[in-house]
């Protein structure tokens, strides 16, 4: 056991976060993003300092924080999986100029399977009819 794991009890004074570290490699597995990493460690730790009063020193201040950081996660995923997916509004204008090609070579070939379509129904109208 070494020293970091005995911590029980955050001194506000340093400019030391405890259990950074581990907190760290955690997050970026979970979120697989550096910045969403450093999101999730941020709202860990506002959360961890803004409810600091309901810990109580001398008990496991690293299980602490982890569920705090767990549950943030969940909580984010639940709330993003719930929102409308954000797109910028540049790829939709890409993506419409790629569109309207796209939709002008279906449209000629309609066009011309519609003058097909003409010409055989005349001829099969002209079968029928004789």
């Amino acid at each position: 056991m070494t020293l970091a794991d005995e911590i029980t009890a955050w001194n506000f004074n340093s400019s030391e976060l405890p259990f950074h570290d581990q907190l760290y490699k955690t997050a970026l597995r979970m979120t697989r993003s550096v910045a969403e990493t450093e999101d999730l460690l941020q709202e860990t730790y506002l959360k961890a300092f803004r409810y600091y009063s309901g810990f109580e020193e001398g008990t496991n201040l690293k299980a602490w924080l982890f569920r705090i950081m767990k549950n943030n996660f969940i909580n984010g995923y639940r709330k993003r999986k719930v929102q409308p997916q954000h797109v910028e509004l540049d790829e939709l204008r890409d993506s419409g100029k790629e569109h309207a090609g796209i939709q002008a070579a279906f449209a000629e070939d309609e066009l011309e399977a519609g003058s097909l379509a003409e010409e055989m129904d005349g001829d099969l109208a002209r079968a029928i009819n004789a």
